[in-house]
């Protein structure tokens, strides 16, 4: 609908509206149901209708209906605003995901050279373990081996042994 100029003064708001008056329904008695205190204002312009019959009085009615009409033209005139566009540009959203899968990238290969530093520790530990134990076992045998080879040299046998300490 198009927008409708909404007069200053009442009396000019009345002229442009066709004013019925009739008996208004409900509580009251008497003086409810014998007096046309009920008021319909009909804007002609724009065709809206206002109905009021709160009060005993007709003038009272005919006050609430023309301030009623003023919000209903004036709510009928609104227009909202014309909506800004929020969607991303392609351009941006591109930047943003490659901006994303940069630092996933980077945060994987700190982890995985955070986990290949400590496997580097660890296979140390365990290099440094394993020789110390072959130390020992290579030690231990070769004093079984010295043991035996001197139990030996006295036997009646002639056993002969090649052993190398390289």
């Amino acid at each position: 609908m198009s927008f409708i100029h909404i007069p200053d003064s009442d009396d000019a708001l009345l002229s442009e509206c066709k004013v019925e008056t009739f008996r208004s329904s409900g509580k009251g008695g008497q003086h409810a149901n014998k007096t046309e205190s009920a008021v319909r204002l009909t804007h002609i312009k724009s065709g809206i209708q206002v109905m009021c019959q709160d009060e005993r009085s007709q003038h009272l009615n005919k006050i609430k209906c023309i301030k009623e009409l003023r919000l209903r033209i004036k709510n009928n005139n609104y227009t909202p605003p014309k909506r800004i566009r929020t969607k991303p540009t392609r351009g941006s959203i591109e930047r943003r995901l490659l901006t994303k899968k940069y630092k996933s990238e980077k945060k994987k290969n700190r982890k995985k050279l955070i986990s290949i530093e400590r496997m580097n520790d660890n296979l140390k530990k365990i290099i440094l373990i394993f020789t110390f134990e072959l130390l020992i076992v290579s030690a231990f045998y070769n004093s079984i081996l010295l043991k035996i080879l001197t139990a030996l040299q006295g036997s009646p046998y002639k056993i002969s042994f090649a052993y190398s300490t390289s």
